[in-house]
This record gives structure tokens, sequence and C-alpha cells, in this order.
């Protein structure tokens, strides 16, 4: 019998409601997504276990948004 290569496949489901693009960036350790809020222009980050969603407010210098 001949070994056969071993496949991973990796799937993300995420309610629509969350809008999470699909461009975000995983953890290594694939617990947590980090994305771009579209609608606040801020990094969000998805916690992929909990479902709980932390957004970080997009600051330019001296606190000041841009």
């Amino acid at each position: 019998m001949r070994n056969r290569p071993r496949e991973m496949a990796i799937r993300l489901v995420v309610p629509p409601e969350m809008r999470v693009e699909s461009n975000g960036s995983l953890s290594p350790d694939g617990r947590y997504l980090s994305y771009t809020d579209w609608d606040t222009g801020n990094v969000a980050l998805l916690d992929l276990v909990t479902g709980e969603e932390r957004h970080f407010p997009n600051k330019g210098q001296n606190g000041n948004p841009g």
C-alpha cells in the first residue's frame, strides 16, 4: 500500500453580521483573527473561541484621529 499524503483543510465560519473580511490575519495559535473594520477605520480583533470582538481606535500622533 502507498502512503497517501496528508491533507489539511482550514475552514473559518463567521456569522455574516460580524462583517469580517477575508483578508484578515490569523494568529499563530489560530484563536484570533485581526481585520479592518471599514465602517470606523479601526483595526479589530475577533476571538474565534468566544466570538468577542475588540476594536482598537485609529489614533494618530498625540492621540488625535487620523
